[in-house]
């Protein structure tokens, strides 16, 4: 055997040396503990988005060309951000809401709003559009 062939095969030792002292998720690539902290952080960061609730009457329902709508309620003392009268979007692709679902939203806004009927929307406060995905008439 070479020098050469001597010197790769003792740092070929120091390496395996080094990573054994390595924890046992790093080395192995335990996947439990992986999937842990891939949901500790989707988690975390599904907790900046925060889901509450305005209960009111309608004031105006505005379809949009795209197959959104906009909800405008008569008591707006919500936490959505926008303007002032707030503006609360139901759009397909935003916070869960389907095209099927935004149909059959509208359907039920324009049932409350006909009826004088108070309404309760969900919606996602942590952005200025307030996207609404889920509502009933009480």
């Amino acid at each position: 055997m070479t020098a050469a062939a001597n010197t790769g095969a003792v740092t070929t030792m120091k390496i395996e040396r080094e990573w054994k002292a390595w924890p046992i998720f790093a080395r192995t690539g335990h996947l439990l503990l992986r999937h842990t902290l891939w949901m500790l952080l989707a988690w975390g960061s599904a907790a900046i988005a925060a889901s509450t609730t305005v209960t009111s009457t309608l004031k105006s329902v505005y379809p949009l060309s795209d197959g959104s709508f906009v909800l405008i309620f008569t008591n707006d003392a919500s936490t959505c951000v926008n303007s002032t009268p707030k503006y609360f979007y139901i759009t397909p692709g935003q916070n869960g809401v389907s095209v099927d679902g935004a149909k059959a939203m509208l359907a039920t806004s324009l049932s409350a709003f006909a009826l004088g009927a108070s309404v309760t929307l969900n919606f996602d406060d942590s952005t200025a559009f307030c996207y609404g995905n889920r509502l009933y008439i009480q």
